[in-house]
């Protein structure tokens, strides 16, 4: 598979390890300057490869049957995404 050079975010920084395993970093306020920190060292950009297809996830469906009913159709109920919301005024980064 391709791989391709991919750039941190403005104002952050990639930490990689030997195994290219890395974690994201924010600037200091002085600027980006080269580093190493245990086993991680410091880069702007990293190589990432590039997929060419994924599989779409399919919608997950339940099934529910009435022990009462004597119908021979099962009812199908589409199960709704969920969605997580952060309040926007709170502290953070």
């Amino acid at each position: 598979m391709a791989k391709v050079k991919v750039a941190a975010p403005e104002g952050y920084h990639f930490m990689v390890d030997v195994s290219n395993a890395f974690y994201i970093m924010k600037n200091p306020v002085s600027g980006y300057k080269e580093h190493a920190e245990g086993m991680y060292s410091s880069q702007l950009f990293i190589m990432m490869e590039v997929r060419n297809s994924h599989t779409t996830a399919q919608p997950q469906q339940t099934t529910e049957q009435s022990s009462a009913s004597m119908s021979t159709q099962p009812t199908t109920t589409p199960t709704p995404p969920t969605t997580t919301t952060t309040p926007t005024n709170q502290g953070g980064y």
